[in-house]
């Protein structure tokens, strides 16, 4: 076995190994001027931007306005385009493609539209697949798409969701940490929300009193609400809720401590008409913590994949939901499998992998090699 005097210069020539092969990655980055054009705010759109301004901020690209842009040896330029009249949108085409030639980038990414603002210059496109169809008939450019689907040309490629390294499987004693500090060690499920539409959250405590009524148990549920929306008229609902000492409200949770909660939980809950996003769905499958889903959650495609560590309610009432709370508090062996199977995707799914990825693609369509 190794002494601890060379296990430790083993240590320091990995290190030194290590940051070598980042400073010589970093050199062979050719310094590129970037177009972002985005349409939409679909999370697909959200994920690869997230990625890129990650990106842009390890090879210390500055991040720009493309409207009344300096011009950069290298950097990031974003447009947000709003969805406007077509006047509005035709001046703002004409201003972008008279200043993207200014600028002369060496790729223009599209989020979730295909602009005709620079026929002549390397483009890319990344679009949601609700925004997919309208461009089926021009894949002049390399567009990608979050997931299959029946009616993708072979022409669109995949490039898939993923969730950072952050939310994992917790050790046992790390999760009855969190439990500690937020139910008294209690069981709970949990579920991210909007406060608005109420109806929807109202069927979300539908399902959890179904729960309670027929299964005498601890169990809490907690609800996050991580926007800025005014909160008053979801806690007067629940100040009349009958199992009121059961639900916890947080707000402004930060990521690391989402990440605690999501992989302590004993599930998560999704309703589709009062999540905020689909994306916590994925972070708690990758957690390793079982989802119990509304009916209505189907139409997310993109969870598709992760359908082995899913259970999904057979109709859109909330005691159907409710059923399944039952089920999986009273089989153990169930919420095993359902874990093993969602972490093992999730191992596929490297969002440092899947970083790498899209900068190789980016260049590619930019013809560096």
């Amino acid at each position: 076995s190794l002494s601890i005097n060379q296990s430790n210069k083993c240590m320091k020539s990995n290190h030194n190994k290590c940051l070598y092969h980042i400073r010589h990655y970093r050199y062979l980055c050719p310094p590129m001027r970037i177009v972002l054009l985005q349409q939409n705010d679909t999370e697909y759109a959200g994920y690869i931007k997230s990625m890129l301004l990650e990106y842009a901020a390890w090879l210390s690209y500055p991040v720009l306005p493309v409207l009344n842009g300096k011009l950069a040896d290298h950097a990031l330029y974003i447009q947000q385009i709003s969805e406007t009249g077509k006047l509005k949108s035709m001046l703002m085409q004409r201003a972008l493609k008279k200043q993207i030639a200014l600028l002369k980038p060496q790729l223009v990414i599209y989020l979730d539209n295909i602009l005709e603002v620079q026929d002549r210059l390397p483009a890319v496109a990344f679009l949601s697949a609700e925004k997919l169809k309208s461009h089926l008939v021009q894949p002049s450019i390399p567009v990608y798409t979050s997931h299959p689907s029946d009616f993708i040309d072979k022409a669109i490629k995949i490039f898939p969701v993923a969730i950072p390294a952050i939310y994992k499987p917790l050790e046992w004693q790390d999760r009855l940490l969190a439990k500690s500090g937020f139910t008294g060690n209690n069981e709970y499920f949990i579920s991210l929300i909007q406060a608005e539409p109420i109806e929807a959250v109202v069927d979300l405590l539908k399902a959890f009193s179904h729960f309670k009524k027929w299964q005498a148990s601890s169990m809490q549920l907690i609800l996050i609400c991580n926007t800025s929306e005014d909160l008053a008229p979801l806690k007067n609902k629940i100040s009349t809720y009958k199992y009121k000492g059961d639900v916890v409200v947080l707000e402004d949770i930060a990521d690391t401590a989402l990440a605690g909660l999501l992989a302590s939980a004993y599930a998560y809950i999704h309703f589709y008409a009062a999540a905020e996003s689909a994306m916590p769905v994925l972070a708690a499958l990758q957690c390793g913590t079982p989802v119990i889903s509304s009916k209505q959650a189907e139409a997310e495609a993109y969870l598709a994949s992760y359908r082995e560590g899913l259970m999904i309610a057979e109709s859109e009432d909330p005691e159907a939901t409710g059923a399944l709370m039952q089920r999986i508090y009273k089989d153990e062996n169930l919420r095993t499998q359902l874990s093993i199977k969602a972490t093992e995707y999730a191992a596929q799914h490297d969002y440092e992998v899947f970083k790498k990825q899209l900068w190789r693609h980016l260049l590619d369509a930019a013809g560096v090699s």
